[in-house]
């Protein structure tokens, strides 16, 4: 029961962050009149926010064991967060092909509304945010610094308001039912691969004693 109200509580922190991060790009936004991100651009924003997201976990791992890393939390709030980003790289490449597929040949609106993706550098900045949790888990002193306290701060001030909280605690909700879902559906990818390769070996076999016959 600890174990789920843990997974409860990270998935109503990354609604939360994702809510405030969602703020911080509006203003920048505005800031910038509207141009459109460059591909450098968009993945260090990218990678600021994922490193933020992963700084913020680490803390609030501390946080619910008093300063103590718990070994089986830390180990589902890392595999929490690589589920989380690589269902957003699925996510936007699955965007990207639908554009391509729904405005080919309107080269105009595609080079203008065409949402930015590359796997490369999707792969990198997972894979530089999963570096820098593991290096977070070993020195955690490096954790807590300025901005990760402001947001983790803000985060639990949200969290225990009243309206908003309840909204977020939904939200969390939901979160925790797409992560299990994920993990069911890879765990069944896995297992029905699995018994498709030992299929395939008995079938082949079968063919080489016929053969041998």
């Amino acid at each position: 029961m600890e174990l789920f109200s843990f997974i409860f509580r990270l998935g109503v922190l990354f609604a939360i962050f994702g809510f405030i991060w969602w703020i911080i790009q509006l203003g920048y936004a505005i800031l910038r009149g509207g141009a459109r991100k460059s591909v450098t651009e968009f993945y260090v924003i990218r990678f600021i926010r994922y490193v933020l997201l992963v700084d913020v976990t680490v803390m609030f791992c501390l946080d619910a064991n008093q300063t103590n890393l718990s070994m089986q939390e830390t180990v589902i709030a890392g595999l929490i967060l690589l589920t989380y980003f690589i269902g957003r790289l699925q996510n936007a490449q699955l965007r990207t092909k639908m554009f391509n597929f729904q405005i080919s040949g309107n080269m105009e609106v595609m080079n203008r509304f065409k949402p930015i993706f590359d796997f490369r550098s999707e792969a990198m900045v997972i894979g530089f945010s999963i570096l820098t949790f593991i290096f977070l888990i070993i020195y955690p002193e490096y954790a807590s610094n300025a901005i990760s306290l402001w947001f983790y701060n803000s985060i639990i001030d949200i969290e225990n308001t009243a309206i908003f909280g309840f909204i977020f605690k939904v939200v969390g909700f939901f979160f925790v039912l797409a992560i299990f879902m994920k993990f069911a559906s890879g765990i069944t990818a896995l297992l029905s691969g699995t018994v498709r390769q030992r299929d395939n070996k008995d079938d082949d076999d079968y063919d080489n004693y016929t053969e041998v016959r």
